[in-house]
């Protein structure tokens, strides 16, 4: 995965072939929600009560 710079230059070699190119962000959002469950609930499975407005406010701050 690649972040910086968006896209990669191989990523926008792929585009030019018609091939699809996804962005890791919204993956590495997920992964930060996965341990804020843990430190909160020692749990990756157990939901954040405010959970959407957490991951709001995570891509709020990446954008």
């Amino acid at each position: 995965m690649a972040y910086d710079p968006w896209p990669s230059p191989l990523g926008r070699a792929w585009q030019a072939g018609d091939g699809r190119v996804v962005h890791g962000l919204g993956m590495l959002l997920h992964q930060a929600l996965l341990q804020i469950r843990i430190f909160v609930h020692g749990d990756p499975f157990s939901p954040l009560p405010d959970e959407h407005d957490v991951l709001d406010v995570m891509r709020e701050s990446v954008a």
